[in-house]
């Protein structure tokens, strides 16, 4: 499962399916959540979608490895669905600390919907075409994504900040091609000697410049 989710990291939507429930009311096969609780919270799984357990059942968002018996944010971590009552007897239990909704004993369906704002819908559907739950999850840039948007963010206002500062000055186009700017600009005493120009009309020196 780690090589899967290796290979599946930069996926948008990360969902994991099995038929034990590691996460549930009754709160067994616990070995089995400590071996995949883990991978889940370091590849950032966004749902996980578990049956054995004959109800509906659905979980806040957990982060077993940095927020145990604690719930966290969507972005944050894991939501852990059961989703049993397909037509064997039904089973009840005791809500829980990380309960959202649930234990339903009630027969069902789900449906998952993925849309184009990045948004992923899930909807428990009983017998009877009842909604009995029904949540919805937006999707956050990744950590690279994020870290990307920033670097951009900070060379835009950087460039932004140093174009208003030569605009200001007046330093920007003073040293162009054309003849207009070489008419419109102060004089400049070349000093081929020492390698740098100096400006005759403004009282500091200019920046250096080395060949």
């Amino acid at each position: 499962m780690g090589e899967e989710l290796l290979a599946s990291r930069d996926y948008m939507w990360k969902v994991a399916a099995f038929h034990r429930d590691i996460v549930s009311a009754r709160e067994r096969d616990i070995w089995i959540r400590d071996t995949w609780a883990p991978l889940f919270d370091n590849y950032h799984v966004n749902l996980v979608m578990q049956g054995h357990f004959h109800a509906y059942e659905r979980s806040h968002p957990i982060n077993w490895t940095e927020a145990p018996g604690k719930t966290v944010a969507p972005e944050s971590g894991t939501i852990y669905v059961v989703s049993g009552g397909w037509g064997a007897p039904l089973y009840s239990g005791t809500p829980k600390w990380f309960s959202a909704k649930g234990p339903i004993p009630e027969y069902h369906f789900v449906v998952v919907d993925v849309y184009e704002n990045d948004t992923l819908r899930l909807r428990a559907i009983n017998i009877y075409g009842e909604i009995i739950d029904e949540f919805s999850i937006p999707e956050v840039p990744t950590p690279a994504v994020s870290l990307i948007v920033v670097i951009v963010s900070i060379v835009v206002v950087a460039c932004a900040g140093a174009v208003f500062y030569l605009m200001k000055t007046g330093r920007l186009g003073r040293y162009g091609d054309s003849e207009r700017n070489q008419e419109d600009s102060p004089r400049h005493e070349n000093n081929a000697h020492k390698g740098r120009w100096e400006d005759s009309q403004v009282g500091s020196p200019c920046p250096e410049y080395r060949g």
